[in-house]
């Protein structure tokens, strides 16, 4: 895992977890810490594997869609719509807030 600061912002990356076994203990203290501090998480998900794109289609369909006509920067309140974007400016990412 790796923490940036960014004035007001803590920023979190870690290697996204993909539907592990119910049993498998993965967590850290230092995980479980930043987790605590977070308002908000983003993930990704392997979109590759068939046993992934078996096991998360369903998942997808149930979870992993905004309302129709509602985009990730309406959810956002405009301080963390703000970071987002001056976030993926530095990243130079095209997510788009």
């Amino acid at each position: 895992m790796a923490a940036f600061q960014m004035r007001t912002s803590q920023i979190y990356l870690f290697g996204t977890v993909h539907i592990l076994p119910a049993d498998m203990v993965w967590s850290t203290p230092a995980f479980e810490q930043a987790m605590a501090e977070t308002s908000i998480t983003m993930t990704e998900a392997d979109v590759a594997s068939p046993n992934a794109q078996e096991r998360l289609a369903s998942l997808i369909q149930q979870h992993g869609y905004n309302a129709p006509g509602v985009t990730l920067s309406q959810t956002l309140g405009s301080a963390q719509r703000a970071t987002g974007e001056h976030c993926s400016c530095l990243w130079r990412s095209d997510v788009g807030y």
